[in-house]
């Protein structure tokens, strides 16, 4: 708490400071061009503080409708770093999301193997599409009217609720994802992110998978185990990847014989060994 009032008052003095050296003029234009500028001090402050803001860039400008500008630049930051809520989620290199997607493969596995089973053959890896519930926290998923139930049980509750969200749409949208045929994973995908030709605002699906989420027992216990195995997994993963990678660079002349996308080029290496690593 200490840290994120700090925050917040560095924020308050970079913005007073910085609209004190404005001319007069400019002061005195409309309310839009000087939120603006909050917004884009906003976005420095979270990148100086190690967050990116595409992630949480949502997340910050919904929680901005309802609570002033240094109430949720305290909320997003304090997700960032809570162990318990989002910590590193929202990183530019963000491994502690890859390792929560996969715990909820294995849980998805354990309490519904067919629809694991079909996600394989269809090769929809979670990666894929949880983001939309744990990183853009259901904002591309949820109709407005859900938002806020979704949003005060995760801050009540923290990670554990997530997982509890994602066994519960899981539950209420199988059947509709094992009529899906492994080729059509453009439909599974649909069906997962609760795609509003699918699923309208006012579909009873989204209450339900709120209302039914408590059921799940997820505790704090099992998901810091399971945490532990699956990134012990991970670093094993991503451990070879480098090692594959560290004997092709040894390799004479390899740069002379491969060539590489733009694509690959521009990629992020930790983004390219996350993903090699997931494939593998």
């Amino acid at each position: 708490r200490k840290e994120s009032s700090a925050a917040s008052d560095v924020y308050k003095r970079q913005v007073l400071a910085r609209e004190s050296r404005l001319p007069p003029s400019a002061r005195a234009r409309p309310p839009g061009v000087l939120l603006l500028r909050r917004a884009r001090l906003t976005r420095q402050s979270l990148r100086a503080r190690g967050a990116t803001p595409q992630g949480l860039g949502y997340v910050y400008s919904f929680l901005r409708l309802t609570q002033p500008t240094d109430v949720a630049l305290r909320l997003v930051l304090r997700l960032n770093r809570s162990e318990r809520h989002l910590r590193g989620y929202w990183y530019a290199a963000p491994p502690a999301y890859v390792r929560d997607a996969m715990v909820y493969s294995r849980l998805v596995g354990e309490h519904f193997p067919e629809v694991a089973q079909l996600l394989a053959q269809a090769g929809v890896a979670a990666e894929a599409y949880v983001s939309k519930w744990f990183v853009g926290l259901c904002l591309h998923v949820l109709p407005f009217r859900a938002l806020f139930a979704f949003y005060a049980q995760l801050l009540e509750e923290g990670a554990p609720f997530l997982f509890k969200f994602a066994l519960s749409l899981v539950r209420h949208t199988s059947s509709a994802l094992l009529a899906c045929k492994p080729t059509d994973a453009s439909s599974i995908f649909a069906i997962l992110r609760l795609d509003p030709a699918l699923y309208p605002d006012d579909h009873a699906v989204h209450d339900a998978i709120l209302e039914t989420a408590s059921d799940w027992q997820v505790s704090d216990v099992q998901i810091a185990q399971l945490r532990a195995e699956e990134e012990a997994k991970l670093d094993l993963k991503m451990a070879r990847v480098r090692e594959a990678e560290r004997k092709l660079a040894e390799q004479d002349g390899s740069d002379d014989e491969i060539e590489f996308s733009d694509d690959e080029e521009d990629e992020d290496p930790e983004e390219r060994l996350r993903r090699l690593a997931a494939n593998n």
